[in-house]
């Protein structure tokens, strides 16, 4: 019998106990006076840096990341996210072709200069692009010989009652060119300005601006036209500028040849003023990663490049060789100074050792966490796993010697173990640069699943990309024969918009960083935070206890007297 040495199992034990992030709590910090919630940043990185040397090449403007998961794969969705500052990922679960197509759906829901533009021509009938209308949605529909723009058709142009069979030569506005041409230069200064006079509500100085010699160059120009249009070149301020002046709700953008290159919607720009905090790319589309597996990763990154696709995501359980090797052939193939704005991410880690492989092998941010999502029994079903709490804040520590021997920093996200606001909360402050959720998102409008009823009450499906539905072999690289479950398959209730809902989270993370910290961005946030571990008993002490909610109380027979007494006492409403 071949000799075997026999293991000593106490170095192999940690005597110290993971926890989770409800288990965690937060000191506050000495606050100065006259700070306001309103000048906090939620600005953070999402690529890896050298603070003495340049800035990061991507931004997040809110902390928040949807998960790489089927059950958040929407185009409603994932622009939801966008529009509210965070990023959402296409999952690596599906084909390339329906993840393409994906990318691009939702790339078109919320855009500044709308090209692939549904059209028609002057000899089609009214009654052709009523059907176009309800088909695509559309109210808009420019008209064109070849390229060339000969006109555009909207509800303006006619009425419920007019013959159908009417060609639009007769209906549409038709395109005239400019009799003077358009300053396409002073248009774009002119509205650069402007629209920070507009932001800062600086209405005298918008005056001054509107009473200008180029303002009024521009308003004769424009208003001396039957037919108002942009010429290639212009901003989109500067289009907006125009739409602003012509008081028309679609712009028109042409070449030199009057071939029709995009459109520009009015709905766009109130919708963007609306989500001030939005993450957009150059053309106001909402930004909307790529999540990759470790099988066909490199024709998955080369056709999602083409589709011009910048920000990409390894989706795995933990890291491993494949994953390693995977991100070495990205930077290779890509590399930072030919691809500036590309960023690769990896994960999931939840201890240094595996942190420095990934940023070794060029990963612009890491994923941290394993077994804590709602969804997820990895720990249940393999014994692995480490509670959330203590994964980021030991990651984080392993990010900073890291930092600290190379100068580079490099973001981390904290990945899964969110149940409420306060969580959040406690993942920031323990150095995570920003969170990834999929059951916080899944309980919105948006996601594309259907609605079901439980019990009288309105629910959303939700299922881990380890369940037996998601069927995800590309993900964990194993066949039928062998494949172990490691999500569940469920329903999370119904909360509403995720404008809504971000907003509120939101609103409550500036509150802590500015009411009880006194911190004006997320790095002085982690940097003044103190966290604790709680008991189960102080953790309980936490929540409400001991009384009757008043949404309870509403059942009972008195309420209605006491409600009374109230008012007559004025001691409510």
């Amino acid at each position: 019998m071949m000799f075997m040495q026999i293991p000593d199992p106490r170095p192999n034990f940690i005597e110290a106990p993971a926890y989770t992030l409800g288990e965690l709590q937060l000191y506050p910090h000495r606050v100065p006076r006259g700070i306001e919630r309103k000048v906090v940043s939620l600005q953070t990185p999402l690529s890896r840096f050298r603070p003495d040397s340049d800035l990061p090449r991507r931004y997040l403007n809110a902390p928040i990341i949807g998960a790489v998961m089927q059950s958040l794969a929407g185009p409603e969705l994932l622009a939801g996210i966008a529009k509210q500052g965070g990023i959402g990922f296409i999952p690596s679960s599906i084909p390339i072709e329906d993840a393409l197509e994906l990318y691009a759906q939702t790339k078109k829901v919320k855009a500044g200069f709308v090209d692939g533009i549904v059209h028609s021509t002057e000899e089609m009938t009214l009654e052709q692009v009523l059907a176009i209308e309800k088909d695509q949605g559309y109210s808009t529909i420019p008209i064109l010989d070849g390229r060339k723009l000969k006109g555009i058709v909207t509800g303006d142009d006619y009425w419920p009652d007019d013959n159908p069979k009417r060609s639009l030569r007769e209906v549409m506005t038709p395109f005239v060119p400019y009799k003077t041409d358009l300053p396409v230069d002073e248009v774009n200064y002119l509205a650069e300005d402007l629209h920070k006079h507009l932001k800062a509500k600086d209405w005298d100085n918008v005056q001054k601006k509107e009473n200008s010699p180029e303002y009024k160059k521009i308003l004769r120009i424009v208003k001396n036209s039957p037919f108002v249009y942009g010429v290639e070149g212009l901003s989109l301020k500067g289009a907006n500028l125009l739409l602003r002046i012509s008081k028309k709700s679609c712009l028109p953008i042409v070449d030199k040849e009057n071939n029709l290159v995009s459109l520009v919607f009015k709905k766009d720009y109130i919708e963007h003023a609306d989500n001030p905090m939005e993450l957009t790319d150059a053309h106001m589309s909402p930004e909307v990663g790529i999540g990759l597996n470790t099988r066909d990763y490199q024709n998955r990154i080369k056709a999602a490049i083409d589709a011009k696709a910048t920000v990409f995501c390894f989706d795995s359980s933990t890291v491993n060789g494949y994953q390693i090797e995977a991100l070495e052939w990205a930077r290779k193939e890509f590399p930072r100074d030919k691809y500036p704005n590309l960023v690769f991410g990896g994960g999931n880690v939840v201890e240094a050792i595996l942190f420095r492989d990934l940023a070794e092998a060029g990963a612009d941010f890491i994923k941290v966490g394993i077994g804590g999502g709602a969804i997820c029994i990895t720990r249940e079903q393999q014994a692995v796993g480490v509670g959330q709490g203590s994964a980021v804040r030991d990651v984080a520590a392993a990010r900073y010697e890291y930092f600290e021997n190379t100068k580079t920093y490099i973001p981390i996200i904290s990945d899964g173990g969110i149940v409420y606001d306060h969580d959040i909360i406690i993942a920031l402050a323990l150095g995570a640069d920003a969170v990834m959720m999929g059951r916080y998102f899944a309980r919105f409008e948006e996601n594309p699943w259907e609605t079901v009823k439980i019990r009288g009450v309105r629910h959303k499906p939700y299922w881990g990309e380890g369940s037996l539905r998601a069927k995800n072999w590309a993900r964990y690289g194993q066949t039928n024969k062998d494949f172990v479950v490691q999500g569940v398959d469920g329903y999370v209730p119904l909360v509403g918009p995720v404008k809504e809902g971000v907003e509120d989270s939101m609103k409550k993370l500036r509150k802590t960083m500015v009411d009880y910290l006194g911190a004006l961005n997320m790095f002085e946030f982690v940097s003044k935070a103190r966290v604790r571990p709680g008991s189960m008993a102080s953790v309980q002490e936490g929540s409400d206890h001991d009384i009757i909610r008043a949404t309870e109380a509403w059942l009972m027979e008195d309420i209605g007297l006491r409600q009374t007494q109230y008012k007559t006492k004025g001691w409510g409403s």
